[in-house]
């Protein structure tokens, strides 16, 4: 494979991963200074907080569920389809979380449609990073496919990074302007500009040659697809439970109901 051709794929990676991450953690942010009061209706603040996280939560632990999709539907349609649809589900329901009602606007439809949209964006991040870093490992060549396939890993940081930036303006408004003015869309809304950029970098790549090999062989894939089902569900599910024992601290949360308890 080109080096170009290489360059090329790991920096759309680059790119399209620092895009969902900014994504992901812009709602990290917005759980922590504004979600409480405008989508959780409570007389205590602490509550309020509570839910903010608790939706928070929600996007980790769909994060399995999109690994499982978008492997799938990388290994039938192709890496490239997989990655497209994964940027775009990110990116749609950021921008439609910067355009939810409140819940003093919407009732408790504005929490249900906040949660489905977080729960989404869960999904897309589960596909989003294997399918990056295995898009770049496929196409890099012989003796480079690790560092190639790092660039998926720096969108992390980076877009810790961008997601910072943007709220370090945010924050810096008065609260009226803040909340009753909608300026806490700003960052959620930025989304879709960023989301054009992402899928424009993304639909010039070519296909992974791994992928295109085995599409041209399915007769010998096919041979080896029901024990590799089998080992790769075996995998997740052992994954899940491990993930949700370490997830769910069970001293945690009784501590954390033992002083909602008393708060309330």
């Amino acid at each position: 494979m080109p080096n170009s051709s290489a360059k090329k794929v790991a920096f759309a990676a680059f790119i399209g991963t620092t895009i969902e991450w900014y994504d992901f953690y812009i709602y990290a942010l917005a759980s922590v200074l504004i979600f409480g009061q405008l989508f959780f209706h409570s007389n205590n603040q602490f509550v309020q907080v509570l839910g903010a996280f608790a939706s928070f939560a929600v996007g980790f632990l769909s994060r399995p569920l999109g690994a499982i999709i978008f492997g799938h539907i990388g290994d039938r349609l192709g890496r490239k389809k997989s990655l497209i649809i994964t940027l775009l589900l990110m990116g749609i329901a950021t921008t439609c979380v910067g355009l939810l009602p409140s819940y003093q606007q919407a009732g408790i439809i504005a929490p249900i449609l906040l949660v489905g949209l977080r729960i989404l964006q869960g999904i897309a991040v589960g596909g989003e990073w294997g399918g990056a870093v295995l898009m770049a490992n496929e196409h890099a060549p012989k003796g480079l496919k690790n560092f190639f396939s790092s660039f998926a890993q720096w969108g992390s940081p980076a877009g810790n990074i961008l997601a910072l930036l943007v709220f370090s303006y945010i924050i810096s408004l008065p609260t009226d302007k803040l909340i009753d003015n909608g300026y806490w869309r700003i960052p959620f809304l930025v989304s879709f500009v960023l989301l054009i950029v992402g899928i424009i970098a993304r639909i010039t790549l070519t296909e992974s040659p791994v992928f295109i090999e085995s599409a041209n062989h399915p007769i010998e894939l096919s041979q080896k697809i029901n024990t590799n089902t089998f080992l790769l569900y075996l995998i997740i599910f052992i994954y899940i439970g491990l993930y949700n024992s370490i997830m769910v601290d069970l001293k945690f949360l009784k501590r954390l109901l033992l002083k909602l308890i008393n708060v309330i």
